[in-house]
């Protein structure tokens, strides 16, 4: 029981009670065949803007408009989040704070969960992502409950995207197929995309590292960080640092990028030195920018001997803290403190940084680390899944994203844009790679430039504002319309 609410904990679902609200051509029904709310991915991307419309209380007036979630999976919650096997760059009171915030009895209860309980012991502490994943499952059961408990709600599992079409309405039509190969519709006012990334493997081609391709052609020694990071790349490392050592060579790994799955990469590949017992090794981060460093404070960097920002343009005017969205975190943060030297942590020796030149400058030192790694880590980050999207003649509609691969999704309100930058009335996105840049209202520094992936932010600023753009929609009576 929870001691809170006095309700019972909800029990995991089972995967056909997950699939009962699965439509399909047969079973649709008028009642929802045009719905409010369209929510394409059931990971922590698409429920993030329906927990905090729950923490808001505007869930219920979402469901009593319509409300459907689909996913191609079995279930709603962690999604791929799992699959990785580092830790958070999030505290688990973070994680913990997706349901301990609810009023609603059965989100609430997921905290006194075993899941639950397992993230709430790591306190202020990184927690695994496999254990996050998990808590978010519960998360996720609990809020298919909620939804499929009201007449106009519905979890549909099993079942995928196609595309996306504008209505002369200004509404929204998605074709869908579900896990028999049947194909239907479902017209919404309006869609949210949380579809996650990707990793595109011509991406490896078109990049350059020091003025130079990564790759001329694909390569064996080439892996994604994805690969890393989730540890289908990493018997193949197993068998490289051990023919490395048997042949008596220093093992040398590149990895190209400079963000925080670029550390993390690192973080796993130094672990698997340890395993093999490698000692004497190059790992070499290359990278155009430098490592920042978190901080709760300008005091507390400086008493760390960090002073490697400026107070004006790297410190969060709203909560101070020093490289609030830019900065490296737990595990990242500490192995970025002991390549940089900072706070007294022991230098790691087989761990080294180049800073790349400026622009596509040639860089000689970058090309030969390129050229003698036995193994090459590409950590460019992710780039969306975006559906085809068509206008209400059938005419394609080139999202920005699909302009190029630093592209962002979505504008600092979340609406997705066009080719030109222009936001899609009524479609969302949010999620990895979505490229949400937060805006001034919610803080952080004012040097930051990159893309936001903070779980916490989605969950709170992010997707409350998504959840009232929503309802917002609801409210009119007329939508701009597409001309056919």
């Amino acid at each position: 029981m929870s001691a809170a609410f006095g309700t019972t904990i909800p029990a995991p679902l089972s995967p056909a009670a997950m699939n009962a609200g699965i439509m399909s051509p047969d079973t649709i029904g008028p009642a929802m065949n045009e719905v409010g709310t369209l929510v394409i991915g059931g990971g922590p991307g698409g429920l993030a803007p329906l927990l905090a419309a729950a923490r808001a209380g505007y869930l219920d007036r979402l469901l009593e408009a319509g409300l459907v979630i689909v996913d191609r999976g079995s279930r709603i919650g962690g999604g791929a989040l799992g699959s990785y096997i580092i830790n958070s760059d999030s505290s688990a009171e973070t994680f913990l704070s997706c349901v301990t915030t609810q009023s609603h009895p059965l989100l609430r209860a997921v905290a006194d969960t075993e899941e639950g309980r397992q993230v709430a012991a790591y306190g202020k502490g990184a927690v695994p992502l496999k254990l996050a994943a998990a808590l978010l499952d519960r998360a996720g059961e609990a809020l298919h409950q909620i939804i499929e408990a009201h007449p106009r709600g519905r979890v549909l599992t099993g079942t995928e995207a196609l595309d996306l079409r504008r209505r002369p309405d200004g509404s929204w039509s998605t074709g869908l197929r579900d896990q028999r190969g049947r194909r239907f519709e479902i017209a919404s006012r309006s869609v949210i995309l949380a579809t996650g990334g990707r990793q595109p493997e011509s991406r490896l081609l078109a990049e350059r590292v020091g003025g130079v391709p990564l790759l001329p052609q694909p390569d064996e020694r080439l892996v994604q960080s994805g690969a890393v990071l989730d540890g289908t790349a990493l018997p193949g490392v197993a068998r490289m640092l051990a023919e490395t050592k048997a042949a008596g060579l220093r093992p040398v790994i590149a990895i190209a990028g400079g963000s925080t799955s670029a550390v993390s990469c690192g973080h796993v590949l130094l672990a698997e030195m340890d395993k093999a017992g490698v000692k004497d090794a190059d790992l070499v981060l290359l990278t155009r920018q430098k490592l920042r460093l978190f901080y709760p404070s300008a005091e507390a960097a400086l008493a760390d001997g960090y002073d490697d920002f400026h107070p004006d343009e790297d410190a969060c005017p709203v909560s101070g803290f020093v490289y609030r969205f830019g900065g490296m975190r737990f595990d990242n943060r500490e192995l970025a403190m002991r390549l940089l030297g900072v706070g007294g942590r022991p230098q790691e020796p087989r761990l080294r940084l180049h800073l790349l030149q400026p622009g596509e400058r040639q860089d000689p030192v970058a090309a030969q680390w390129l050229a003698k790694a036995q193994l090459v880590v590409a950590a460019f980050g992710y780039r969306p899944w975006a559906l085809k999207v068509r206008d209400a003649g059938g005419r394609p509609i080139t999202l920005q994203a699909q302009t190029g691969y630093r592209a962002s999704l979505v504008d600092q309100h979340s609406a997705v844009l066009d080719e030109d930058g222009q936001p899609l009335s009524g479609l969302f996105g949010v999620g990895l790679a979505a490229g949400y840049v937060p805006n001034v209202a919610m803080g952080g520094e004012k040097s930051f430039r990159g893309q936001s992936n903070g779980l916490w932010l989605w969950q709170n600023d992010v997707g409350l504002e998504i959840a009232e753009g929503l309802l917002a929609r609801l409210c009119s009576p007329d939508l701009p319309a597409q001309a056919a």
